[in-house]
């Protein structure tokens, strides 16, 4: 595309948004190949052990196991993923929350 003088504020905001477009889909597909579902600590460990990425996994909220996870592994949690039911990661017990777990870089 090459710009004219007659329509240039059309042609950047047309340059703008594809810009903006390829941004969003290499950043939504780096965080979609980067994410992985956990079911067990030792995966947990095992996964922040040798890659960058997010876990989503199930915490019962206690801030004793997150500190534990944080102790063991150096991830925290990063946000809320939904509300769903399963097991805590690290201890065990029921959790109605999903939760996004990465390790600061």
């Amino acid at each position: 595309m090459s710009l004219t003088v007659n329509n240039i504020s059309e042609q950047i905001v047309e340059i703008l948004d594809e810009i903006q477009k390829s941004l969003l889909e290499r950043s939504s597909k780096i965080l979609r190949e980067g994410t992985q579902e956990i079911s067990s600590y030792d995966e947990f460990k095992s996964v922040f052990k040798g890659k960058k990425g997010f876990i989503k996994t199930y915490w019962c909220g206690d801030p004793k196991c997150e500190e534990s996870i944080k102790y063991e592994t150096k991830a925290t949690t990063r946000c809320f993923s939904k509300e769903d039911s399963g097991k805590c990661i690290y201890c065990g017990k029921d959790s109605t929350q999903e939760w996004v777990f990465a390790i600061p870089y």
